[in-house]
């Protein structure tokens, strides 16, 4: 492996852009993990991930939203329902919401 990575510079590069990547990321759940309260961390995950519209990638599973704030789906879902009460997010079908 490091003599693959001292002969191709490029492939070295990469690695290290992809490391970062992931460290980068990693930090960032971390830093989500941490932030209370639970709503609190599903609005910033969310303003994270959602397009210029406020949707969610149609591909994106609320489930994923759960495993990122490391909290059960029971409670991410009370925690959107808190949510949407307060008028931050619309949900318009199941499994979509939007950030308003």
């Amino acid at each position: 492996m490091l003599s693959a990575l001292a002969d191709n510079p490029d492939l070295a590069t990469g690695l290290l852009h992809h490391l970062a990547g992931n460290l980068m990321q990693a930090r960032r759940l971390l830093e989500l993990r941490a932030t209370s309260p639970l709503t609190d961390a599903v609005l910033a995950r969310l303003s994270e991930l959602v397009d210029v519209a406020g949707r969610l990638p149609e591909d994106l599973p609320l489930q994923s939203l759960a495993a990122d704030a490391g909290v059960t789906a029971p409670a991410l879902y009370r925690a959107l329902a808190a949510l949407e009460r307060d008028g931050l997010i619309e949900r318009p079908a199941r499994g979509r919401v939007r950030l308003v």
